[in-house]
């Protein structure tokens, strides 16, 4: 997962500098590259709690 965070960085700076802030591929670059930065790390524990308990 870190790969894919530091994937999408790179390809946000990318398409920001060839590409600018408002195309539409940077901002797809930029929506994947927020998704995986909230995505919890693996062996974080989720304390999220179930309705039916």
């Amino acid at each position: 997962m870190a790969g894919a965070v530091e994937a999408f960085a790179d390809l946000v700076a990318d398409s920001l500098r060839v590409l600018g802030p408002d195309h539409p591929d940077t901002l797809t670059a930029r929506n994947n590259l927020a998704f995986w930065r909230s995505r919890p790390r693996r062996g974080r524990l989720r304390t999220t709690r179930r309705e039916d308990e």
